[in-house]
């Protein structure tokens, strides 16, 4: 089956299809910032100015049964550039609101998921699916960092990955670890490429500060001498302490921990290929690879970042980079984290 792969591109109140003579898409995980560049004719009628809507759906090969065009982004025009020529508009997904905002606030008695809610709120963002557990007796928002980094943060310790989805909706959820798309070597891929390197041999420690039970509790922030979970192993050349004093509990700590473990496991095997365009894929998915040559690792692959690539004429071509998400099981968040979705 030939598929001719097409490209939609609404700018402020206008939209464009045909007269698109270029389209690149960098999708990637918080703190990231997602955008678009769209190239246009310098003939071309086009009104819109920074700060006007924007959305790009593209066409391509379906991997979940849906013919359709997927909208892969949505957001803002950020920045024009008129040439003799050509138009390049860029545009950029929520992530460049919670860029923007610098916060100081602190925020009490709560999870993860309130402060990221919290967090979203101010920058005008809109919250998609917010599943963070992680007990917090308080988390001070300092502005030496930006929202995206917050975000990103309280994602992390959490066991998770925070994206932003193709209508411009904010998830944090548990880092998905079992395969919610299947692909194949021989259809889909025109290159593929696995670095490797030795899995950590140093156990990762997340160390908080305090002696409560539980975050609510009366003393979740009163300073303690000893460190949290009391049973930490102690520094050394195979144990590595990572303060973190936003964590009061030691299921907290413990969370922490096996995040921080599960993350370092899957960084030690990369993906980098490049498919036939494939625009309903984003960061957040997780790859399975059928039919590989014997010796080529199948994954499953957590994607970290995806680039779309659109020229009339000529096709397209999608671009992945990800992590192991076999490991990350392995490394320590099975049991902990649980699956999104199904394979498709």
């Amino acid at each position: 089956m030939s598929v001719v792969p097409t490209a939609t591109v609404t700018l402020g109140s206008l939209r464009y299809d045909q007269q698109v003579v270029g389209l690149v898409v960098r999708l990637a995980a918080l703190p990231e910032v997602s955008g678009a560049r769209v190239t246009l004719p310098a003939a071309v009628r086009l009104d819109a100015v920074p700060g006007d809507p924007a959305q790009v759906d593209v066409g391509g090969v379906a991997v979940s049964g849906d013919e359709g065009p997927d909208t892969v982004l949505t957001g803002t025009v950020v920045r024009i550039r008129r040439g003799f020529d050509l138009v390049a508009v860029q545009v950029a997904d929520a992530a460049a609101a919670l860029a923007t905002l610098r916060p100081a606030a602190t925020y009490t008695a709560g999870t993860a998921a309130d402060v990221v809610t919290a967090l979203l709120g101010d920058a005008g963002a809109i919250p998609g699916d917010i599943q963070l557990d992680l007990p917090l007796a308080a988390y001070v928002a300092d502005q030496s960092r930006p929202a995206t980094e917050h975000v990103a943060r309280l994602a992390a310790l959490s066991g998770g990955l925070a994206t932003v989805g193709g209508d411009g909706a904010v998830s944090a959820v548990p880092l998905p670890t079992e395969p919610t798309v299947a692909l194949r070597y021989g259809r889909d891929f025109t290159d593929y490429e696995v670095a490797e390197r030795a899995a950590p041999a140093v156990q990762l420690v997340a160390v908080g500060a305090g002696p409560a039970g539980a975050a609510g509790a009366p003393d979740a922030l009163r300073p303690s001498a000893e460190p949290l979970p009391a049973d930490a192993p102690d520094p050394g050349p195979d144990a590595v302490r990572v303060p973190e004093p936003v964590l009061r509990t030691p299921a907290a700590a413990s969370t922490a921990g096996k995040a921080a473990q599960a993350l370092a496991a899957a960084r030690a095997r990369r993906l980098r290929a490049r498919c036939v365009l494939l625009p309903a894929l984003r960061p957040g998915d997780v790859v399975e690879v059928q039919e590989l040559p014997a010796g080529s690792p199948p994954g499953p692959w957590l994607l970290t970042r995806v680039e779309h690539r659109f020229t009339p004429g000529r096709g397209g071509t999608t671009t992945l980079d990800g992590l192991d998400a076999g490991a990350a099981a392995a490394g320590g968040l099975a049991g902990l984290l649980a699956p999104i979705g199904g394979l498709l």
